[in-house]
């Protein structure tokens, strides 16, 4: 499993194919997945930003997808915790 901004990459190597679980998606309306697709191989360096996904045994169809970070540069997001209407409002009105 790979994370990037906008999905949860899983590949299953022993059936040489991945798939993309799509992040904050509406299932009812759109599929929370995408199809199994062939893939050749992986490329993720160790603190790497990025990782590169090939689709053919010669490596000239790829794709290429940013890692999620917990202070993403990607998306510019950064996780955090739940935070109250209470605890807003208190904040605001100090």
């Amino acid at each position: 499993m790979l994370e990037s901004c906008h999905s949860t990459w899983e590949f299953e190597p022993e059936r040489g194919r991945f798939r993309r679980i799509v992040k904050g998606t509406d299932t009812d309306r759109h599929p929370g997945t995408t199809e199994w697709r062939p893939y050749y191989g992986v490329e993720s360096k160790e603190n790497a930003e990025a990782f590169v996904v090939l689709l053919n045994p010669s490596g000239t169809r790829l794709i290429q997808s940013w890692h999620h970070t917990h202070d993403c540069l990607q998306c510019g997001t950064q996780v955090t915790g739940q935070v109250s209407l209470d605890d807003i409002n208190a904040l605001l009105h100090r």
